[in-house]
């Protein structure tokens, strides 16, 4: 979950200098310096209302973005208390 966004979050590779070299067009930029801390590309999950559409059987949907890991909490702490963390 992520603070500023308030939804479930997908996370994907951390923008590490090393990573950002290896893709090419992409600008370099030390994050853990100037945030003070790593930061990670995210997707954050959102539901969709679909019933006035083409598409019905579309229940999420969502967006890619960047978040700092001081930013992202863990929610696999609910499992045990009976929450699916895929409806969220």
């Amino acid at each position: 979950m992520v603070c500023c966004y308030h939804s479930a979050v997908k996370i994907g590779k951390r923008m590490t200098q090393e990573y950002q070299e290896s893709r090419p067009g992409l600008a370099t930029v030390d994050y853990e310096d100037k945030y003070v801390g790593p930061v990670y590309q995210i997707y954050v999950v959102q539901k969709v209302d679909s019933e006035d559409t083409f598409f019905t059987s579309v229940t999420q949907g969502g967006f890619a973005a960047y978040s700092t890991a001081y930013d992202l909490g863990k929610l696999e702490h609910l499992k045990k208390y009976g929450v699916d963390l895929n409806r969220l």
